[in-house]
């Protein structure tokens, strides 16, 4: 009884919870995963999508909250203190199990409704340092598809939270850029500009002090490059990321050399050198001496960029001379 006056309490505090088809949103979210015959079909996007704001509003405040169950068990082997850790278990174990189901189920249901749960992204990023782990992947996942307006609560996190959190959202970055749907595809709002500027974040994150967090962000790096080096509108998303590079340290950009050779894979270096030698011919000079440098380490096996090399050594920048020279003598020239 106390348990059942607690948790209509509990209910009944937040936002009007949305109404769909006559039943609770929460029924929606969990029951019909639960009924053992003839089962409704839990929600679809469009449905979830189609309750608005306050659907959001609702879903956000859920999202958001903390349960009993998120109390750890305590570490201490008192007696007294195990025997109350008992109690606490026997008496509210069930309903705590309830409420994680459904926090949970509503931090998935705001990455399905996407860039219209915008103003649940403080709850999805409370929910990613929930005590729960599954609660944790589906926030972060969450937070990646609510897409642009998420970007800069994503960005900050990485570069500033605490070490889990760093670590589960950028693990998850990559839902950013593809979609493992069959036919796999790359997500309409993920353009040429969102490329370069996730990979001119991505790099100098591998030169982080958190040895897990440089991994990580090497194989992100690895394969947003990859990903989008297959795109048909390949060549602009590079080339505003090498504008990008501008802002980079010399180590950050020499991270960036790395990542530029290995597009169109190292299997295939002709291909890389005619992406390479057109961006070093504009751009800053510091930028265009990188991409030279790039070009000095590429083995090709001949010499048949030889004419390109010679007329970039036209160009009358003295800080280009180091990188042109160290190109002309690798192509024997």
């Amino acid at each position: 009884m106390v348990l059942l006056m607690a948790t209509t309490w509990w209910l009944g505090r937040g936002p009007r919870e949305p109404v769909f088809k006559g039943r609770k949103l929460s029924w929606w979210l969990t029951e019909p995963k639960e009924a053992r015959s003839s089962p409704p079909q839990p929600l679809t996007e469009e449905e979830l999508r189609s309750l608005g704001p306050a659907a959001v509003k609702w879903l956000g405040y859920m999202a958001g909250q903390s349960g009993i169950e998120d109390i750890e068990e305590p570490s201490s082997q008192n007696s007294v203190i195990q025997y109350l850790w008992g109690w606490h278990q026997n008496w509210f174990g069930e309903g705590a199990t309830r409420f994680s189901r459904l926090r949970f189920e509503s931090v998935a249901a705001l990455g399905d409704i996407g860039p219209d749960a915008a103003p649940a992204i403080p709850s999805l990023l409370k929910a990613v340092r929930c005590p729960q782990h599954d609660t944790r992947l589906v926030a972060a996942q969450s937070l990646m598809r609510v897409g642009d307006a998420a970007w800069p609560a994503i960005t900050s996190t990485i570069r500033n939270g605490d070490r889990r959190s760093r670590w589960l959202l950028l693990d998850h970055i990559e839902i950013l850029w593809s979609s493992y749907e069959v036919p796999w595809r790359r997500p309409a709002n993920f353009q040429p500009a969102d490329f370069a500027r996730t990979m001119n974040f991505l790099i100098p994150l591998t030169l982080d002090a958190d040895e897990d967090i440089r991994a990580c962000a090497k194989r992100q790096t690895e394969s947003c490059i990859k990903w989008w080096s297959e795109e048909p509108d390949g060549n602009e998303g590079i080339g505003l990321m090498v504008e990008g590079m501008e802002r980079f340290n010399p180590a950050e950009r020499q991270v960036a050399a790395l990542v530029l050779i290995s597009i169109d894979y190292p299997s295939r270096p002709a291909e890389a050198i005619q992406r390479l030698i057109p961006l070093a011919k504009t751009g800053d000079p510091l930028t265009r001496a990188h991409l030279l440098g790039a070009l000095a380490v590429l083995d090709t096996g001949n010499t048949a960029w030889a004419d390109e090399i010679h007329n970039l050594e036209k160009s009358a920048d003295p800080q280009l001379s180091e990188a042109l020279e160290r190109a002309l003598i690798h192509f024997g020239l």
